[in-house]
């Protein structure tokens, strides 16, 4: 007789692994809410506490650090920012970490600090640099940025004095105009707000746009003259190099022959090259270097200099609250030496030659704020041009 089976064990459910569409659609729907709450737009409400905490941090620590501080994203090795986190509770209890919520102003408090950073280190350690270059007087480098942020504070100094770039113009530049056209003091330092971080950026962009342009037409009026460049590739032993980036197909010596016609190559660069490889290039190649170094011409441009002092100027010359015009854009080119047209026919060669520059038509304004002094000086090679015939 067969003994009865025993019965079937029941089988214990299992338990759901971590991977089940549950705990995914939680995580998700998670990261989906921080993410929401880190595209929360700035507030000035927002960045007024961040400052408090902002500030409150040594001086000697960067901009990342301050962000890494308050929103408690260091590693458990991190001792120090550890303990700056910690006094900062202290002296605030109950609110840091800063959430996602605060993740756009961080931004702006990030940008802000760095743009303050690059003013603080171009005045005080660049000025000589800046202002070399700003009349094109090398073709060896170029510090665009620098000078943006220079002509930025310039700027500000008069426009928004109580901003901190201003303050490091003022220190840096004791002779510098006065901030408002009544003389007075120089206003307090104040934090920004979010629009004025954003105006900062904007104009730094704007003076950074418009010196990459400028640099644009003198590569142009560089390398473009008939005889300058070759058909077909070059070695690369026989290549230009400089700042603005010569073509490919420009031979280095009618590059060095054409900066030095121009009054553009630095004096290091020009005997490194007349004592290292003038002397081995072929009879041919040494007389057509001593032409084109003797020969500054223009090509078809009736008034390069002016040109590139247009372009370089441009923030200036269209921002309303100066009140430039036509005029007055024409009377400050002549007080600098550069070779214009006359005052009836600058804006029409302006618009034929299609100068990228918006000028406010009308008569001058009454009120305006002075910027005469913050147009950069006539390019080096104006002076090599002033006299030819347009």
């Amino acid at each position: 007789m067969s003994q009865p089976r025993p019965p079937r064990a029941t089988r214990r459910p299992r338990p759901q692994s971590a991977s089940s569409p549950s705990i995914a659609a939680a995580l998700r729907g998670v990261l989906a809410a921080e993410d929401a709450l880190r595209a929360t737009p700035a507030t000035d409400a927002q960045l007024a506490t961040v400052w408090q905490f902002w500030n409150a941090l040594p001086a000697a620590l960067d901009a990342e650090e301050r962000h890494t501080i308050l929103t408690k994203a260091f590693g458990h090795g991190h001792q120090d920012d550890a303990r700056q986190y910690a006094e900062l509770q202290r002296r605030f209890p109950r609110r840091l970490p800063l959430g996602p919520e605060f993740h756009q102003v961080l931004v702006a408090a990030l940008e802000w600090t760095k743009l303050v950073e690059f003013s603080r280190s171009t005045l005080a350690l660049h000025l000589d640099l800046v202002r070399y270059q700003w009349a094109y007087r090398d073709a060896d480098d170029h510090r665009s940025g620098r000078i943006a942020i220079w002509r930025t504070a310039a700027e500000l100094a008069i426009t928004h004095p109580h901003l901190e770039p201003a303050q490091l113009f003022f220190t840096h530049t004791p002779r510098s105009p006065a901030p408002t056209t009544n003389a007075s003091p120089v206003p307090s330092l104040a934090p920004p707000t979010l629009a004025e971080i954003a105006y900062v950026r904007d104009r730094s962009g704007a003076y950074q746009s418009a010196l990459t342009a400028a640099l644009t037409q003198v590569e142009a009026l560089i390398c473009k003259p008939r005889g300058m460049e070759i058909i077909g590739p070059l070695p690369l032993s026989e290549r230009a190099w400089g700042h603005p980036m010569p073509p490919l197909n420009v031979p280095r010596h009618r590059y060095i022959a054409r900066l030095k016609a121009l009054g553009m190559c630095s004096a290091a660069r020009y005997d490194r090259f007349v004592a290292d490889e003038l002397p081995k290039l072929p009879p041919a190649r040494q007389h057509e270097f001593r032409r084109i170094a003797r020969s500054p011409r223009c090509g078809k441009d009736m008034y390069p200099g002016l040109l590139v002092w247009l372009i370089d100027n441009r923030p200036i010359f269209e921002l309303p609250e100066f009140g430039w015009r036509w005029k007055s854009i024409h009377t400050a080119a002549k007080e600098r030496g550069l070779l214009v047209p006359n005052l009836a026919s600058i804006q029409q060669w302006a618009h034929e030659i299609r100068v990228p520059i918006k000028v406010q038509m009308g008569p001058s304004p009454t009120k305006f704020l002075p910027s005469d002094h913050l147009l950069s000086v006539a390019p080096i090679f104006g002076d090599h041009l002033t006299g030819q015939k347009p």
